[in-house]
């Protein structure tokens, strides 16, 4: 692809509503990355949308794991099946 086109999509980019960039970003990412289970997930959204079955992907929210604890003495778990007897 020459300067010029690639200048030219990027020119193009504000003026897309957010469903032209969401299929851009899903094209995109397809393309990045071939043959993952990723790009499986977003062909079979893609489909979905083309037929009208969804409108949009919600991302699911990731919330962070919790900090590990560090215990003394006796495993955790032997102290909770004594604790229940």
């Amino acid at each position: 692809m020459s300067q010029a086109s690639l200048k030219n999509i990027l020119q193009q980019l504000p003026t897309l509503t957010e469903d032209e960039l969401r299929r851009i970003e899903q094209a995109v990412k397809a393309r990045l990355v071939p043959g993952t289970q990723g790009s499986k997930r977003d062909a079979i959204y893609a489909a979905m949308r083309a037929r009208g079955l969804i409108n949009q992907i919600k991302q699911p929210k990731g919330s962070p794991a919790p900090p590990l604890v560090t215990v003394q003495g006796k495993p955790v778990s032997q102290t909770i099946i004594e604790e229940r007897r």
